[in-house]
């Protein structure tokens, strides 16, 4: 058969190799087929921008990225990477994601927030107690909330990836918020970043980050925040002679998709883009601290001094900067940060407040008269906290979005009841939600107090078939036009209680004038009722919430910033409110007030 020797030795060898091989395999198995050729044409490309250069977590994860989506997708999707802006600055290649140019991009949150202002939110300074806990968030529902924001401007959030966290380096070591007094520090374009600087006594400078290290070798500024992966990259701590490791913010990056390009796509790779990207985010996020380790002994060798914040420290820190999240909630979003409020609480707050709860429309139609509920029910709190609390234990205020839905403010109702530490729920200004919510509060005698209320029905029907307060008219809604009747407004409230919140509120809040006051009569509303509360409470001498009821209904009078009321809450009506209290106001074609009528 075979006439040369050699060649039938060879084929002979071969046979006998390839028997073996299979006679070596499991029984009842057999040999992994090979990975179908596909076709170069049948081949989808993707094209992956960046800003971040090779030498760098990121782009490690990215290169993952791709070899995964290859494997999984048996070849049939090719991820092509372009990183350290190939394809444009970042600016650039986010408006080419959006148009359907660029198909998968990771971008800054800082970059994005021009667009989505909600991206700031990691930008908050000291507001996370660990990184844990902001991983948690941006992992859990606040991270979705962010991440679905981006569908308006044309992108697919999928995950969070990372650059670090940010820490301080200056001239002099930066333990103490006294040690920023009078220090020039760069900052970047951002409103709540030179608040930040401005909360600790510095003198904001912004700087573009590229000329950042001649700034501080010449002196024009004395200090700044970055990563560690910044500081070395860029020399900073060549001419930074102190490092203070704070973690006090956080440099996110977001991997999103086109969404023009993400909707052409087959399901089956739109699952594939987005499962491997969110599988790797904890190994990116493990790379870039794993790396920060090296770089800090880098930092080191150069001759800097490093300096880490304690827990006293850092708690001195965060309160300091608390009012920034409260400042920018209308920018970030208060359903959002009600949200992480909430899961904060839950993780360190429990057993240690008496908490009230509030369900309001944070995100929806009402939405900003949800917001001056919160912020009413918060300078209520702050007032009664610093004259030592209800029963030697101080208030929390815990708010949930009912997003105008009767069901969802139903369910904000019975999650408080739920909680051994929740006194009542506060709510408004919907009727409708109103009147699902006390459907609940009769079956699990958590006491609810309505701030407020449009439409009808929700005071109306008698103040006897369930533990409802309300400083509201019960008067029959019907017969008002809803848009021209007003309730009490601290705005133009006589009493002294009224100027008094109304200067509250304007230092809280960096309000420029009373004008700027958001909501005032729900502001009013909620902070009158809490102090209500509290008395309650206190007359109770518990918590227990069937005593809590009672004692409300034998208030006898209240001095408050909405009248002197006597009594406090009749028991035929349960408003601290009458009809002697509205008045018709006129109105613009903006909602603005052109007049108070009588």
């Amino acid at each position: 058969m075979f006439r040369n020797p050699v060649t039938a030795t060879i084929s002979l060898l071969l046979l006998i190799a390839a028997v073996l091989r299979a006679s070596l395999l499991p029984r009842g198995e057999t040999a992994p087929p090979k990975a179908p050729m596909v076709a170069p044409d049948s081949v989808r490309v993707l094209r992956f921008g960046y800003n971040i250069p090779v030498d760098s977590a990121l782009h490690e994860a990215a290169a993952r990225f791709a070899d995964q989506v290859a494997e999984r997708s048996q070849g049939r999707v090719r991820v092509d990477l372009y990183p350290a802006q190939q394809l444009g600055t970042d600016d650039q290649m986010l408006e080419m994601a959006r148009l359907g140019e660029l198909d998968l991009l990771l971008t800054p949150t800082a970059k994005i927030s021009v667009a989505v202002p909600a991206m700031q939110y990691a930008d908050l300074p000291f507001y996370f107690p660990t990184r844990e806990d902001l991983y948690e968030m941006l992992d859990g529902e606040p991270g979705r909330m962010l991440l679905d924001k981006l569908r308006a401007i044309d992108l697919v959030g999928v995950t969070f990836w990372e650059n670090g966290f940010k820490h301080f380096t200056a001239t002099r070591p930066l333990r103490r918020v006294e040690d920023f007094a009078g220090l020039p520090v760069r900052v970047m374009k951002s409103r709540l970043l030179i608040e930040q600087f401005r909360a600790l006594g510095a003198h904001p400078i912004s700087i573009d980050f590229h000329a950042l290290r001649q700034a501080l070798a010449d002196g024009v500024v004395e200090g700044q925040e970055n990563p560690l992966v910044a500081i070395t990259s860029m020399g900073l701590h060549e001419v930074q002679p102190h490092l203070t490791l704070s973690s006090h913010g956080y440099l996110g990056y977001v991997f999103m998709i086109s969404a023009r390009v993400f909707d052409t796509l087959p399901s089956s790779t739109q699952q594939l883009l987005i499962d491997t990207a969110r599988a790797l985010t904890p190994w990116e996020r493990e790379q870039t601290h794993r790396r920060e380790a090296l770089l800090l002994e880098t930092i080191r060798q150069a001759g800097v001094s490093i300096h880490t914040l304690d827990e006293a420290e850092r708690a001195r820190f965060a309160t300091a900067t608390a009012h920034i999240a409260e400042r920018f909630e209308h920018v970030i979003g208060p359903q959002l940060l009600a949200l992480s409020e909430e899961l904060l609480e839950h993780k360190y707050g429990r057993g240690e407040h008496i908490v009230i709860g509030l369900s309001a429309d944070l995100s929806q139609d009402c939405s900003v008269a949800g917001t001056g509920l919160r912020r009413g029910a918060t300078l209520a709190i702050d007032e009664i906290n610093a004259a030592g609390g209800v029963l030697g234990q101080p208030l929390k205020l815990i708010t949930r979005d009912h997003r105008g839905r009767p069901a969802v403010g139903a369910n904000n109702l019975r999650h408080f009841a739920a909680r051994a530490n929740v006194v009542a729920m506060l709510t408004g200004v919907q009727g409708e939600v109103v009147v699902a919510e006390r459907a609940v509060a009769a079956e699990t005698g958590l006491p609810l107090l309505a701030v407020g209320s449009a439409g009808t029905g929700s005071t109306a029907d008698g103040a006897q078939s369930c533990p409802m307060w309300g400083v509201t008219t019960n008067d029959d809604q019907a017969r008002f036009d809803p848009g021209r009747l007003s309730s009490f407004s601290l705005v133009d409230g006589p009493q002294p209680a009224a100027a008094e919140l109304s200067r509250r509120y304007l230092a809280r809040y960096a309000a420029g004038d009373a004008g700027a006051i958001v909501a005032p009569q729900a502001v009013a509303r909620a902070y009158e009722q809490v102090h209500l509360l509290a008395r309650a409470v206190t007359r109770a001498g518990t918590t227990e919430r069937s005593a809590v009821r009672r004692a409300l209904e034998q208030l006898a009078e209240h001095d408050g910033a909405v009248r002197r009321q006597a009594p406090a809450l009749p028991t035929d009506r349960h408003d601290a409110l009458g009809r002697a209290d509205s008045h018709r106001v006129r109105l613009g074609d903006d909602s603005a007030l052109i007049a108070r009528e009588r």
